[in-house]
């Protein structure tokens, strides 16, 4: 069975958007629960899909860009409450010389 997950989870205001909704076995949907697509890869020790990891960033980019953030120093958003982990999207994309 499929089902409609969210890349970043309702509970941490993620969207309906198109741009946030994934296909999802129920079994995924489920194990994921409400942490977003990023950390269930991580803690299940995987890289998302380039597909997947690009959806995500442009989330990131546009949440950041609509709550003006792009201008913040690096420290000072990883201090934020922020609806992602930044730490950990920073730290997969140093380990994989994205950034």
């Amino acid at each position: 069975d499929i089902s409609i997950d969210h890349l970043i989870p309702k509970i941490a205001n993620g969207s309906n958007s198109a741009d946030n909704l994934v296909r999802s076995c129920k079994h995924c949907n489920s194990s994921k629960g409400g942490r977003d697509l990023l950390e269930w890869h991580y803690k299940r020790n995987e890289f998302p899909s380039l597909l997947i990891l690009r959806r995500y960033l442009k989330l990131v980019y546009s949440y950041c860009e609509e709550h003006d953030i792009l201008d913040a120093s690096v420290d000072d958003a990883l201090a934020m409450t922020l609806p992602f982990n930044l730490k950990l999207v920073r730290s997969l994309l140093l380990q994989k010389q994205i950034l």
